[in-house]
Parts: structure tokens; C-alpha cells; sequence
């Protein structure tokens, strides 16, 4: 889960790259999803992925682009999206 606190930042969250360099040994991992909360809007955004970011899994990908597969707003977002912040 990460937190946009400006609300000057981000008029709408429309993808988003992750990944990592690939250096040093077993650096891939398994992305099941990202959750982007922006309180200042009541927004939260998923991004679903259920893939490896490793170079010796799958298409061997590192980093990706992804949009959003929901848009929480809301009391709604407030149930989905304020826990397990990191």
C-alpha cells in the first residue's frame, strides 16, 4: 500500500511502472497487487498483476505497467484501502 498525502500531485491515477533491477541473487518476486490510497480525494487504487517480476520466470520481465482495476471511493475506500499501510 502506498500513500499519496499531496493532493496537488494527482489529478487521476491512470497506470503506474513497477519493478526492480534484477541484481543480486533470487531479487524477482511475485506481485499479486498495489494499492495507491489518496485521502484527500477518499480514492484508493488497485492494480491487480499476478505475475513474477524475475528474469528466469514467465516472459522474464523485471518491470511493468499496469492501470487501475478498481477505483475505491468513499466510505468504501475507508474498508478496502486505510489497512496493512506500509
Amino acid at each position: 500500500m502506498f500513500r499519496v498525502n499531496d493532493d496537488n500531485v494527482i489529478i487521476q491515477l491512470a497506470k503506474i511502472r513497477i519493478g526492480h533491477d534484477g541484481s543480486g541473487v533470487g531479487s524477482g518476486w511475485f506481485l499479486d497487487e498495489v494499492k495507491v490510497d489518496i485521502p484527500s480525494k477518499g480514492e484508493c487504487y488497485t492494480f491487480a498483476c499476478h505475475r513474477w517480476l524475475d528474469k528466469d520466470e514467465d516472459d522474464g520481465l523485471t518491470e511493468i505497467e499496469i492501470e487501475p482495476t478498481s477505483v475505491e471511493k468513499g466510505a468504501i475506500r475507508k474498508l478496502f484501502c486505510t489497512e496493512n499501510l506500509y
